[in-house]
């Protein structure tokens, strides 16, 4: 983690960033050390708040034990609702915020729907 950041800040040219938010976790790392990594990162001043992606509702908890979570982002719209049963109320017991991707179904209610026809599975 450290070596992506230190990269990541060289290429920005800068100190810092606002949100550390891993995109995809590795399977074979527990949440706690890849969450206890950023941290240090927050304790040096090089990271300003911890984010997530796409996690379910025990990896919020097991993170946010670790460290303080500011943000989960997850796909979130009128056609993908799955996280209102369980990770949304997580999320706002543990005053997690939620950047949504995907809100506008990814076509089927923007004007992609008038341009075309929808992919098998859509």
């Amino acid at each position: 983690m450290r070596n992506f950041l230190a990269y990541s800040l060289q290429r920005l040219g800068t100190d810092y960033v606002d949100i550390y938010r891993p995109a995809r976790l590795d399977p074979d790392v527990p949440i706690e050390e890849t969450v206890g990594a950023i941290a240090e990162m927050v304790e040096a001043g090089h990271v300003r708040a911890i984010g997530l992606s796409e996690v379910g509702s025990e990896t919020m908890r097991r993170a946010a034990a670790v460290h303080p979570i500011a943000d989960l982002q997850i796909e979130y719209s009128l056609m993908s609702r799955s996280i209102e049963a369980d990770i949304l109320p997580t999320a706002r017991e543990l005053g997690i915020g939620i950047t949504a991707y995907g809100v506008l179904s990814r076509g089927p209610i923007s004007e992609t729907i008038l341009n075309g026809p929808l992919a098998a599975g859509d």
